[in-house]
């Protein structure tokens, strides 16, 4: 008997458990569900605005059909020739270069005391080589000076130094431009 008495006590803790059990089956099941449907509802409204796109889509084409319908297809070639010639004008202007914008520079930069006697331009290396006399050696110093504090210029060097028969300093100058100030730059 006392067999049965424990059996009869082991069954209501088995149902205990299974209740719980049970519960949580059930929640997880509900659980389940609401994101399935969630899922569900998400696709619904994907398609249908997919659809809602798609024929958009094509009003937008049907559109753009009947309005090259109506423009003039000789109009269209002339522009497309104008297009494509003023892109090849910006290629050309943008490796165009510039003498003047040199000229400038050395109208800008040179001291009253300095002549320049010889002058040679290579557009090809940007450089500039001339023959220049000065006043004195200080009037020479503050002329290197400046031309070796310009933004525009890569490298300055000097060469030939010696004094001619009037006392004057002479020398050979060899200025280097930088490309940004001897292309042509398009104004904005």
């Amino acid at each position: 008997m006392d067999q049965q008495q424990e059996l009869t006590h082991s069954i209501p803790r088995l149902r205990r458990s299974s209740d719980a059990l049970n519960r949580g089956q059930a929640l997880f099941f509900v659980f389940s569900m609401i994101i399935f449907l969630g899922v569900i509802a998400s696709f619904g409204v994907l398609y249908f605005f997919s659809g809602r796109l798609e024929a958009q889509n094509a009003d937008l084409k049907e559109q753009i059909a009947s309005v090259e319908n109506e423009l003039d297809p000789e109009l269209l070639k002339r522009l497309m020739v104008t297009s494509a010639t003023l892109e090849n004008g910006q290629k050309l202007l943008s490796n165009h270069v510039i003498a003047s914008n040199v000229f400038e520079f050395l109208q800008q930069s040179t001291h009253p005391k300095v002549e320049y006697r010889s002058f040679t331009y290579s557009y090809i290396d940007k450089k500039v080589n001339l023959s220049t006399i000065a006043d004195s050696f200080a009037v020479l110093a503050r002329q290197i000076g400046v031309y070796e504090s310009s933004d525009g210029l890569s490298s300055v060097a000097f060469s030939g130094l010696n004094t001619d028969p009037d006392n004057n300093i002479a020398f050979n100058l060899s200025l280097l431009f930088k490309p940004s100030l001897v292309h042509y730059k398009p104004v904005q």
